[in-house]
């Protein structure tokens, strides 16, 4: 069997002041395939491969099963595309900047810029950045794990 890697690549677009994203994947022997979005093309679209809509994602995670997890900034929304090219909205309301903790559904970002995930893909680290919170997505609810909304600073505790 042939080993293989996932590279990510995030391409900006700048069109009308917006961005969008193509994620791809970089298979040996070094071909490109699009997993999702379309470039020019910026917007909140759930769906799959180039149907899907981004609006400046700025971080990107993979999980073990290969699912790639996005802070789709603009949208203010934490995004997952899986291996098929599938995009659905995990957590956070599209066009909605703000704060709240609990479902995911309900749950409000402002500007996410960074995720992680651990290796099963059940907890998701977001980098809330106008919140200035770090928050975690476990079991469909979200939870703030430090920080105090919009108090920037660099006290521990």
């Amino acid at each position: 069997m042939k080993k293989h890697f996932l590279a990510l690549v995030i391409a900006f677009s700048a069109l009308t002041g917006a961005s969008t994203v193509q994620a791809q994947s970089i298979y040996e022997p070094y071909s490109i395939t699009t997993l999702a979005g379309l470039a020019l093309n910026s917007g909140s679209t759930d769906d799959t491969g180039s149907v899907a809509r981004f609006n400046q994602p700025w971080g990107l995670a993979v999980d073990g099963a290969n699912n790639v997890y996005v802070a789709d900034t603009l949208n203010h929304t934490i995004r997952k595309i899986t291996p098929g090219g599938v995009v659905t909205t995990l957590a956070g309301a599209a066009g909605s900047p703000g704060f709240n903790d609990g479902a995911a559904s309900t749950a409000l970002f402002s500007r996410p810029t960074g995720v992680a995930v651990n290796s099963a893909g059940t907890v998701v680290y977001v980098a809330d950045y106008n919140n200035q919170l770090i928050r975690q997505i476990s079991g469909g609810v979200v939870t703030t794990l430090a920080g105090s909304v919009g108090v920037s600073g660099t006290n521990d505790g």
